[in-house]
């Protein structure tokens, strides 16, 4: 089969069947849902932190101090995003998702939120400053916040999804 023939069938598999959707009443595992059809729905918060400027950092520093920054952003945010009652889902370079549900969802994804920016500026970059006499790259990071119905699906193909 040519990847034209695959790719064309891959897509058909995805439009043909019903959706089997169903309500959920927590953050599901990977594995709670379908790859072929299957999807959650759920009244859930998202929160998006993400380090900004890595790029330039990687253009200054050798690869170990940029590692190290990095785990240090993505230790912190994660931490605090627990912390707060988030369920972790995604890891993309230096950013990371929590999903938020509950009663006080969007309240405890703004004290996330804060709480990142406070790790940012009163424990990481004194660190990262006292750590290498060097160091002038000047981290920055933004978080973005989302609330409403979501619908929870797999994407990708079986064991890349």
């Amino acid at each position: 089969m040519s990847i034209a023939d695959d790719v064309e069938t891959g897509v058909d598999e995805v439009l043909k069947p019903n959706w089997s959707i169903t309500e959920g009443t927590k953050v599901p595992e990977t594995e709670d849902i379908v790859l072929r059809n299957g999807a959650v729905k759920l009244d859930a918060t998202y929160v998006y932190a993400d380090m900004a400027d890595s790029t330039g950092l990687a253009q200054a520093y050798n690869q170990k101090i940029v590692a190290k920054t990095i785990r240090c952003y993505l230790h912190a945010a994660t931490k605090i995003l627990a912390d707060r009652g988030a369920e972790i889902r995604s890891f993309d370079g230096d950013r990371v998702m929590g999903i938020f549900i509950g009663e006080s969802k969007n309240t405890e994804a703004v004290r996330a939120a804060l709480g990142i920016s406070w790790a940012v500026e009163k424990v990481i970059k004194p660190r990262l400053k006292a750590k290498w006499d060097d160091f002038t790259w000047e981290m920055g990071h933004g978080v973005g916040i989302d609330t409403g119905d979501a619908m929870l699906v797999r994407g990708g193909v079986l064991r890349r999804n």
